[in-house]
């Protein structure tokens, strides 16, 4: 039996395909907060553990394609990646 988060994986694929696109080619500033999921414990439900897993792909994904990528922890910030600028 297929479950909300677990019953259209293709489309699913699809639309993180598609949102990783539009991060790459968007040509002004953007701040894109995520929930990041993967530093505690394991969820009881394979829903959970999905999502877990999807969301931590979507944010590697995502942290790829962009230029600066930082992680914020009670409230300090940690950057994780900085592309110096093309001089």
């Amino acid at each position: 039996m297929s479950g909300a988060w677990d019953g259209h994986r293709a489309e699913l694929v699809g639309r993180l395909d598609d949102l990783v696109s539009s991060v790459k080619n968007f040509t002004s500033p953007l701040v894109i907060v995520t929930p990041e999921v993967g530093l505690g414990i394991v969820p009881d439900t394979r829903a959970g553990r999905m999502f877990r897993d999807d969301i931590g792909v979507l944010n590697a994904r995502i942290a790829e394609v962009c230029e600066k990528v930082v992680l914020v922890v009670a409230g300090i910030s940690l950057p994780l990646k900085q592309v110096p600028p093309l001089r």
